[in-house]
């Protein structure tokens, strides 16, 4: 009998968070509903990650404030090279709008459920 998770075409996405606890978190959140994940720390080991996966990730879900590259820097970088990449943004501050951040499919507001983050990601990768 199949698990009533496991899809034939596992989706990848990316945490971009830079605090251990919340991405181990947000992983775990993810990886429940049959995602596979990976984490990177930062804006800068996100691009490195995705420049050696060759379009295998589906989607990027990152924190906005974060050392080195920060989220808008993040968000910049990725509209320029995967511009279809789906990015889901989580913050606890207000963000302004960004013209070069087309990729940027929804916007959610720290704290929030679990529940909320798992419905805005299915939306995207529909």
């Amino acid at each position: 009998m199949m698990d009533s998770h496991t899809q034939k075409d596992t989706k990848l996405l990316m945490v971009v968070e830079d605090d251990p606890a919340v991405s181990q978190l947000l992983e775990m959140m993810i990886a429940r509903e049959g995602y596979e994940v990976i984490l990177a720390s930062n804006g800068q080991e996100a691009m490195s990650i995705l420049n050696e996966r060759n379009n295998t990730i589906s989607m990027v879900v990152t924190d906005i404030s974060m050392p080195d590259m920060n989220g808008d820097d993040l968000i910049v970088q990725l509209g320029k090279n995967y511009p279809k990449l789906p990015v889901l943004v989580l913050t606890g501050h207000d963000i302004t709008e960004n013209e070069n951040a087309k990729n940027v499919v929804d916007v959610l507001r720290k704290p929030f459920r679990s529940s909320s983050l798992i419905e805005r990601i299915k939306l995207a990768l529909v």
